[in-house]
């Protein structure tokens, strides 16, 4: 259906796992050194993957009996997805920017005044 290898879960999963890192070592002594170290790691990893040869790589053969209405369904789920996709990834930019990266005030004791 998607077409998906082993190598597109792998990098979603490494790159899942990069921003799961970093978000949980923002309460640590160093959280930029450990962020940019995930992050480089993961950038290696796909450097890697992207380059390596797959084995059985053709050029698809276009299939003279697919029909216009498939393919118009394929581009419709396939927006679709990325709609959602896309929406889910903004509401967790905005989660993150306006929730987690909220300063903790202290309470004020008004019995020391």
């Amino acid at each position: 259906m998607l077409d998906l290898g082993t190598g597109s879960i792998v990098l979603v999963v490494v790159w899942c796992v990069v921003i799961v890192v970093s978000v949980l070592a923002q309460r640590t002594k160093h959280p930029r050194a450990i962020a940019i170290a995930c992050a480089a790691g993961a950038a290696l990893i796909t450097l890697i993957l992207v380059t390596w040869p797959r084995e059985g790589e053709n050029p698809p053969t276009p299939d003279p009996l697919q029909s216009e209405s498939e393919t118009y369904l394929i581009l419709i789920r396939s927006a679709i997805l990325f709609a959602v996709c896309l929406a889910t990834l903004l509401s967790c930019v905005f989660y993150l920017v306006f929730h987690l990266t909220e300063p903790v005030r202290a309470i004020s004791d008004p019995s020391r005044w």
